[in-house]
């Protein structure tokens, strides 16, 4: 897994340039967990909507998305589904993680979650889908304090 930086932009026209992950630091977090099994459900979708949300309020500078993605098995087949998914998103992508380091650390259980957190690396949020799926992005930018 080692073939991919830590962190990549999507937003940039010349295609996910490496980024350092410095430019998370200080911002307001939208980390979304998944396997690289997503093309089916609506997460994209409801991500995409966040994203478009931050956009039209010009506040990237201050949120960001970020797509952790979770592997079984790191093989051809992840990397090919993994830089599949990867160009169809606009923000930022972390390298894949192997799923037995990540279902402690992160609440990830195999479904995906957003998780909503401060600029302080406090989690406000532990999975902000089924509130976007209930109101959509009229209560973002989904903290404790506007739900």
């Amino acid at each position: 897994m080692t073939d991919y930086p830590k962190l990549t932009d999507g937003s940039e026209s010349d295609g996910h340039a490496k980024v350092d992950v410095e430019v998370l630091k200080g911002k307001n977090l939208f980390l979304f967990f998944s396997s690289l099994d997503i093309s089916n459900g609506d997460y994209i979708r409801l991500l995409n909507l966040v994203y478009d949300e931050v956009r039209n309020r010009c506040l990237t500078y201050k949120f960001k998305i970020v797509w952790i993605p979770v592997v079984k098995k790191w093989n051809e087949q992840a990397q090919n589904d993994f830089v599949m998914l990867r160009s169809n998103m606009p923000w930022y992508t972390m390298s894949p993680k192997l799923e037995g380091d990540m279902k402690n650390k992160s609440g990830y259980k195999g479904t995906p979650i957003l998780v909503v957190m401060d600029p302080y690396g406090k989690v406000e949020i532990t999975d902000a889908f089924p509130l976007i799926r209930d109101k959509g992005v009229q209560n973002f930018p989904f903290d404790n304090a506007s739900n």
